[in-house]
C-alpha cells in the first residue's frame, strides 16, 4: 500500500475510531498500515475488527504490539 492508499482507508473508517498510518518494513519494501486503536479489551477490538470487515476489509486483522 502507499501511504496515500492507507490514509484513504482510514478516511473510509473515520466513524469508527481514531486511527493511524505506520510504515513497515517487508521483504525490503515500505508498505504503509492504516491502523486503528488503541482499545483498552478484547472485546472492543473483537468488535471494531468485525465492524471494519463489514466495510469491505476482509483482511484486516488484530495487532497487538
Amino acid at each position: 500500500h502507499s501511504e496515500d492508499n492507507a490514509a484513504a482507508v482510514l478516511n473510509r473508517l473515520a466513524g469508527l475510531g481514531q486511527g493511524r498510518v505506520t510504515p513497515a518494513l517487508k521483504d525490503g519494501q515500505t508498505l504503509y498500515r492504516s491502523r486503528l486503536g488503541p482499545l483498552a479489551t478484547v472485546e472492543q477490538a473483537d468488535k471494531l475488527l468485525n465492524d471494519v470487515m463489514k466495510q469491505g476489509f476482509n483482511g484486516a486483522r488484530i495487532v497487538v504490539d
